[in-house]
């Protein structure tokens, strides 16, 4: 096993530090979001309701995606 073991020494590589930085800001950007339409739901319709139709209708698109995106990923060359 490796002593002098650095668990930083990836995001000394540049690319991967701007893919990481920006992964960062897109996921903040989209939680961001996210509260924003529900509190903007709610403010509208008083309704606790509408915010469950929110999360589902933002879920459903993707649980009905999904097994067909795997299946085409598992099938297909990754090369491309």
């Amino acid at each position: 096993m490796q002593e002098n073991h650095d668990p930083f020494a990836a995001l000394r590589e540049r690319d991967f530090l701007k893919f990481t930085s920006l992964r960062l800001i897109v996921t903040v950007a989209t939680q961001m979001q996210a509260v924003v339409v529900g509190w903007q739901m709610y403010f509208i319709t008083k309704d606790p309701l509408s915010l469950g139709f929110i999360g589902l209708a933002e879920a459903v698109p993707a649980l009905m995606v999904a097994p067909f995106a795997g299946h085409f990923a598992d099938r297909h060359n990754r090369k491309y």
